[in-house]
């Protein structure tokens, strides 16, 4: 089998050639004379979206940890009250 049977088919399928990719204009550098406008909007748009994600992300892990502090504090004030005053082994 040669690799053009693919494209072969397509054409015998559809009738027409098989449309060639193009590369895009748009290169990974930054700043590029290729790089169109909106796409520079939608990167800064996206970097905000992740650093907001970011911030988000550290703020649950945050409220995670002092919630898993609280509990522990509330199960040692629980545990002493069980024991009653007169117990002061921890």
């Amino acid at each position: 089998m040669t690799s053009l049977q693919p494209q072969e088919s397509f054409v015998q399928a559809y009738g027409g050639p098989v449309p060639r990719l193009q590369r895009s204009t748009n290169t990974s550098v930054a700043g590029s004379r290729f790089e169109q406008p909106h796409l520079h909007a939608n990167r800064e748009l996206e970097e905000e979206w992740q650093d907001r994600l970011r911030s988000l992300q550290q703020w649950i892990c945050e409220l995670l940890i002092k919630n898993q502090q609280l509990r522990m504090s509330l199960e040692l004030a629980t545990a002493a009250e069980l024991r009653g005053p007169g117990d002061c082994n921890l």
